[in-house]
């Protein structure tokens, strides 16, 4: 018969092969193995340590971390919330790159005439005057962008069927989305990009004889 000893180190066993107990093994395990290291954006205070930072609830009370991030001042206890919001802003830096700039909800873009200024997280075109709080359309306007910059490299200018594009007797003109050569003393007008190629080449081979 089994002693009083052996039967609770007979349970100890059985517990510890559980799949739970398995699970909490690996949990503690990938606990100690990830013990002292640190992210780079962010700072670790230990218990009792003043983290000198009047608006943090965590100072002097519990060992907590700062995200160090320009105009983040995310605080929080746990480690597992440092992997989390590091990965937050791998999102957000791989959305904005670098033609657009993102605002906090706490925080004013000071811009004057910016109706999300301090109220809603949003974004900011640094190429033009476009601003949205809808991420989805940071992607969408940065290929309106891209498009422009490939019209502008193949010598045109694109006009919607809204916007006067100012040329006399143009049969597009305010009627539908064209583009215009901009070459000096150049007319030439067309209606989609396709036929950009041809006459940029027709401009490269011959110059302003095509002109005449």
């Amino acid at each position: 018969m089994p002693t009083a000893s052996g039967a609770k180190k007979r349970f100890w066993i059985i517990e510890d092969m559980s799949p739970f107990g398995k699970r909490r093994k690996t949990a503690s395990s990938r606990k100690m193995l990830d013990e002292g290291m640190m992210l780079e954006g962010f700072r670790r205070f230990d218990l009792y340590e003043d983290c000198k930072d009047v608006a943090c609830q965590f100072s002097l009370k519990v060992t907590h971390y700062h995200c160090t991030r320009e105009n983040c001042g995310y605080k929080f206890c746990g480690r597992t919330h440092m992997y989390k919001h590091a990965q937050h802003h791998d999102r957000v830096d791989n959305l904005v790159l670098d033609d657009f700039k993102r605002f906090k909800a706490s925080l004013s873009c000071h811009f004057a005439d910016c109706p999300f200024s301090g109220t809603s997280t949003h974004f900011h075109c640094l190429r033009c005057r476009f601003r949205c709080t809808d991420s989805t359309k940071v992607t969408a306007h940065r290929k309106h962008h891209g498009k422009q910059d490939v019209i502008s490299a193949a010598g045109f200018r694109q006009f919607s069927s809204s916007a006067d594009c100012a040329v006399p007797d143009c049969k597009y003109k305010l009627k539908c989305s064209h583009f215009h050569c901009t070459h000096p003393g150049c007319r030439h007008t067309v209606v989609g990009m396709s036929q950009m190629d041809s006459h940029k080449l027709c401009l490269n081979m011959f110059g302003d004889t095509i002109l005449d």
